[in-house]
């Protein structure tokens, strides 16, 4: 599969989806790239790559993926899997606007909805690895983060539900990765 610009899966109701050999380009100026109520979902050996926005993005923050377990549902134990895969931004250089590998819109614990990456690399160049807007679970382990950030968490109560983080780091690159949090 290849994708230009602008892409969505969907994948809910416990159905699962693998992705392989393939290459997405998400432009924030036409459409952002969506996992939405992804059920399983493992992309295996992709590239993903960040156009650069003529305007800020919506979230104030342009994404390689975007990934949103639920809506006005509550959908539970579902799973998006980076396995060897490469996020990269577009060859016009370092975008003006912030940028995240993938954005997390983020989720209650409780539901066992989780992000996983392993043996991947996000490229330098990138604000944030991985942007969490709200609580989620994401386990991450032997890769290689080179953005400016790791990490950006926000953590905060929405309507009486704690979203909280459950965040596993094994065997990352570079060691000394930095972390973002904001209330």
């Amino acid at each position: 599969v290849v994708s230009r610009s602008g892409w969505s899966v969907t994948a809910k109701d416990g159905s699962t989806a693998t992705i392989s050999n393939s290459s997405f380009t998400s432009s924030p100026k036409q459409k952002q790239a969506n996992v939405s109520f992804p059920g399983k979902i493992q992309f295996t050996n992709v590239d993903f790559y960040l156009g650069e926005p003529d305007s800020a993005p919506e979230s104030g923050v342009a994404s390689a993926v975007r990934v949103a377990m639920n809506s006005n549902s509550a959908f539970a134990d579902q799973q998006v899997k980076f396995n060897n895969c490469r996020f990269h931004l577009s060859e016009s250089g370092r975008p003006t606007w912030k940028t995240a590998a993938i954005y997390d819109q983020g989720d209650p614990t409780d539901r066992n909805n989780s992000i996983v990456m392993t043996k991947s690399i996000i490229d330098a160049g990138f604000t944030y690895g991985f942007y969490g807007n709200r609580g989620g679970i994401w386990k991450i382990s032997d890769s290689a983060i080179n953005a400016d950030f790791a990490f950006r968490l926000r953590h905060y109560e929405l309507k009486g539900v704690d979203y909280s983080w459950n965040i596993t780091a094994h065997n990352l690159t570079p060691a000394d990765y930095k972390i973002e949090y904001a209330n």
